[in-house]
């Protein structure tokens, strides 16, 4: 049997739900354990080499931490990058009640961006503290090319499609990795303030993949 298709929900709920979601707070913080790990080990790709297995357990936790703050680094780069196409998408809707409901939704959208941005600087900074790096440190890097054709992207009107496209295949693999967090496999324990964040992150982003359909 097939299941049932995911149900949809209007622009209208949209912004109702993200307006309790909000009034139900921000994402939690707290302080970081520099001996647990920041990911499920299966989100890190030498999980599935060889090489993982000959490492010692430091190496393990240490490399783990670094793969987790360089997809905190990722998720807030793209979404960064994305911004300015939810303001191109928000102007050329029509002026009816459905393109005002929508318009209203992409905005709370938007204002979700912006938090996250803001949570995962503060995320990535502590955590750099917590295990005896530079917060600083950059552990990603986006070559010129990348960074233009992104932007373009973003800010192309006739190219607003691609980049909900882009962002729906982003915001899902976004929820896997905090559905993969909160069932970690192999006994790791993952830090709770990262937990947190991936959970509480994991709740805009429900709501997100409804607005990119």
């Amino acid at each position: 049997r097939q299941p049932p298709p995911p149900r949809r929900l209007t622009a209208e709920a949209l912004c109702r739900l993200s307006e309790a979601e909000q009034a139900a707070g921000a994402m939690a913080c707290g302080p970081i354990d520099p001996q647990a790990y920041f990911l499920c080990p299966s989100l890190t790709p030498l999980w599935y080499t060889p090489s993982y297995a000959r490492l010692e357990e430091p190496d393990r936790r240490f490399y783990n931490q670094l793969t987790g703050l360089m997809n905190i680094k990722a998720i807030g780069w793209f979404e960064s990058t994305f911004l300015p196409a939810l303001s191109a998408a928000a102007a050329r809707l029509p002026r009816d009640q459905e393109g005002r409901d929508l318009a209203a939704a992409i905005q709370r959208f938007a204002a979700d961006e912006r938090e996250h941005i803001r949570w995962w600087e503060a995320l990535h900074a502590d955590s750099c503290t917590a295990i005896g790096l530079s917060p600083e440190t950059r552990l990603l890097k986006i070559k010129p090319l990348g960074r233009c054709v992104m932007a373009g992207f973003a800010r192309r009107g006739t190219w607003v499609s691609a980049v909900f496209w882009i962002m729906l295949a982003l915001e899902e693999h976004a929820l896997e990795i905090a559905r993969r967090n909160m069932h970690s496999v192999a006994g790791r324990a993952i830090d709770p303030t990262h937990l947190r964040a991936h959970r509480d992150h994991l709740r805009d982003e429900t709501r997100h993949v409804q607005l990119d359909w």
